[in-house]
């Protein structure tokens, strides 16, 4: 029980037990790179949404965590409106074999694509999965011989593109 002191106990015995904490000088700031759920560009009138694959998949999974399946639902409104084809790619980092890192990305491209065409109303839209593996990074997964785990988190990524 907090705050009773117990007769058998002597008070100077319970005060002596308690050690204090200089919160300011064991509190530290920590700085971590955070990156973005997802980014999108327009070339050429080609809409490209990329997704972070460490927010949609745990790790070396292929099923949508709650949170990402809501995200891409949404993003399928957006694609009723899209003229022609819709493709679905998923990149991995490269860790892990190119075989299995290509069916990694696959299986994950036609998850995404599977959660776009359920949030789908209106017309039909075509949609179209594939998976590129560790063949299209777009940061080095190591620098100077050693891992870089920030170019890795980058590299795996779904990306959607529409018109």
């Amino acid at each position: 029980m907090t705050g009773v002191a117990r007769a058998d106990v002597p008070q100077s015995t319970l005060d002596s037990s308690v050690t204090s904490i200089d919160v300011a000088s064991t509190v530290r700031s920590l700085t971590l790179p955070v990156e973005s759920l997802k980014t999108e560009t327009i070339t050429g009138g080609v809409t490209s949404i990329t997704l972070s694959a460490d927010v949609l998949f745990d790790f070396g999974k292929a099923t949508l965590t709650p949170a990402a399946a809501s995200t891409v639902s949404h993003l399928a409104a957006r694609l009723s409106q899209a003229r022609g084809a819709v493709s679905v790619v998923g990149h991995t980092d490269s860790i892990g074999t190119p075989a299995d890192n290509l069916a990694l990305s696959l299986a994950r491209a036609q998850t995404v694509r599977t959660a776009l065409l359920s949030g789908l109303t209106g017309r039909p839209v075509q949609v179209v999965a594939s998976g590129r593996g560790e063949l299209a990074p777009v940061a080095p997964n190591a620098l100077g011989g050693k891992d870089n785990p920030v170019g890795r988190a980058k590299n795996r990524r779904v990306v959607i593109s529409f018109r």
